[in-house]
């Protein structure tokens, strides 16, 4: 399995610290060469590209254009952002690039704006570039809340069928510590899934019907529970309530028209089943 970064340090010398081929990153991992807001970079970033290159790992080139920022609102900042993933290409000679758009405000990706950004971004490098780009979704909510899933069902959807590669998401914005569990990354990887074949007049009014159930969170965002409220620690599984708000929300897409690989619920064993059993 690919491992895209090592994120504890946030030096050159942290990072090649963490490379070695039997007990560390691997040359077929990756790890973040960053840019500074907006279209800068330093020595450090550019040291870590020398070591990069020479180690043969993969250079993933992380830009955080901001929307509010110096390219103003989502039209500016989507060339901003087109200029960055070019900067990547001739400073970095980046495998690939990790797309993290954020809202000066809300410190999330998934409010209108940045959403739109997102699918203009994603088809314009899609059809003209053959650049290989992620979709970093960034939300306000956290894990144990409805509202998480909507923000990253909405990301999930418009990076899918705007020519993204999907990854996780960044939750709260990023201000609560250990707020993260593996049930968002499943939900974004099944809807991404369930959208693909469809058209992005589809994608907006999907995305429409999401915005209604949590755009009026962002001034007082539900930042949810950190991990070991929601999962077990020991057997590392979701607990029972993260469980049914996921199947909770997969059913209310299910009847938006997504069609999941695998059932919304799980179907209740029968009697006989369990007698057998």
């Amino acid at each position: 399995m690919h491992i895209n970064d090592v994120a504890v340090s946030l030096t050159c010398a942290g990072k090649i610290a963490a490379c070695d081929p039997a007990t560390g990153l691997r040359p077929s991992d990756g790890l973040l060469v960053s840019q500074m807001v907006e279209l800068k970079t330093d020595f450090d970033q550019l040291s870590r590209v020398a070591f990069q290159q020479e180690y043969g790992i993969h250079i993933v080139d992380l830009m955080t254009p901001l929307i509010g920022g110096i390219g103003g609102g989502a039209e500016g900042t989507a060339v901003v952002t087109v200029a960055n993933h070019l900067l990547g290409v001739l400073c970095y000679d980046a495998s690939y690039h990790m797309f993290s758009h954020t809202h000066l405000r809300w410190v999330n990706n998934t409010d209108r704006m940045g959403l739109w950004m997102q699918a203009m971004l994603g088809a314009a490098l899609a059809r003209n570039t053959p650049i290989v780009t992620l979709n970093d979704i960034y939300t306000v909510s956290g894990p144990g809340t409805k509202e998480l899933l909507y923000e990253c069902a909405a990301g999930a959807a418009v990076g899918t069928v705007s020519g993204f590669n999907i990854q996780g998401a960044g939750t709260t914005g990023g201000f609560n510590r250990d707020h993260t569990t593996g049930l968002e990354a499943r939900f974004i990887a099944e809807v991404s899934d369930a959208v693909l074949g469809w058209d992005r007049e589809r994608v907006n009014e999907l995305c429409l019907a999401l915005l209604d159930k949590y755009e009026g969170t962002f001034d007082e965002p539900n930042r949810g529970h950190p991990f070991w409220e929601v999962y077990d620690e020991e057997t590392v599984e979701p607990k029972a309530t993260w469980l049914e708000m996921y199947y909770d929300v997969k059913e209310e897409l299910a009847a938006l028209g997504l069609n999941f690989k695998h059932a919304p619920r799980p179907r209740a064993a029968t009697a006989a089943e369990v007698v057998t059993a």
